[in-house]
């Protein structure tokens, strides 16, 4: 069984689009047709892979419209986000959220490609990111607290051991429920 999955971008302008991701690093691997205005372009970027096609493609393969709005958000990890998101800025570029400091090290941006659909940009955290004493400049942290400080306690904490009082009772680990939303028909 091959092991491989990407994502496909609708796009209505193909071409702008993977230009976009082209400078993140991606490679054109495919482009459909060869020649002219593409209506599929396969990129690569390392083992990263994503594709970018016409917004009318799902209506002519299997009768299914392109929703408006968000329908997807891309991570890229990149050198250095601030110098990626500058860049950006400079070719006039949609910017939603400028860089900042996360409070696990990551140094994180969100910018729109040509068709409007956000990408989270971020740059991995470095060895001094690392260092539980290093402040923290985002989350519930304010500037001069330590890191720590930005994940509220109860994240911090192990998990405690329940003692029953009663003696026949074995002791429990305390579980945190998360309860999915279902999805809107």
């Amino acid at each position: 069984m091959a092991e491989r999955a990407f994502p496909v971008i609708f796009a209505g302008q193909v071409t702008a689009t993977a230009e976009s991701y082209e400078r993140l690093g991606f490679q054109r691997q495919y482009q459909l047709p060869p020649d002219g205005d593409p209506g599929y372009v396969g990129l690569r970027r390392g083992a990263a892979e994503l594709a970018v096609v016409a917004a009318d493609w799902p209506q002519q393969q299997y009768g299914a419209a392109v929703a408006a709005g968000v329908r997807f958000k891309i991570f890229i990890y990149v050198g250095d986000v601030d110098s990626a998101v500058e860049e950006l800025r400079q070719r006039r570029g949609t910017i939603l959220r400028d860089a900042m400091d996360m409070p696990w090290g990551e140094r994180v941006a969100y910018v729109a490609d040509p068709d409007g659909n956000p990408s989270r940009w971020q740059s991995p955290p470095t060895p001094t990111d690392r260092d539980p004493t290093r402040t923290a400049t985002a989350g519930r942290a304010r500037p001069g607290q330590p890191l720590a400080a930005a994940f509220p306690a109860r994240l911090r904490a192990r998990p405690r051991v329940r003692r029953s009082t009663r003696p026949h009772q074995p002791p429990r680990r305390a579980v945190t429920r998360i309860r999915l939303a279902q999805p809107h028909r």
